[in-house]
């Protein structure tokens, strides 16, 4: 009786625990994937405050108008 009653409680106990880990690796997982997320913000904010982002989109519009304004030359008609 005493062994089934140990074997009931260790049973428990066991699934308690192993349902605690389980928890505990979804949890950790949410924090990794939360810092990885805070440290891509905290990038991004330095870019912005350092005028680098500014300079990024000119730089990148300026290539996107002057690809665009790029034509072939025209030839004189011919008669």
């Amino acid at each position: 009786m005493a062994e089934n009653f140990a074997r009931l409680i260790k049973d428990a106990v066991d699934a308690s625990l192993k349902e605690t880990r389980e928890k505990l690796d979804e949890t950790q997982g949410r924090s990794l994937e939360n810092q990885d997320n805070i440290d891509l913000l905290k990038k991004q904010v330095q870019i912005c405050k350092d005028g680098k982002l500014a300079k990024i989109l000119a730089k990148e519009t300026e290539e996107a108008t002057s690809s665009r304004n790029v034509r072939p030359r025209r030839q004189p008609p011919t008669n």
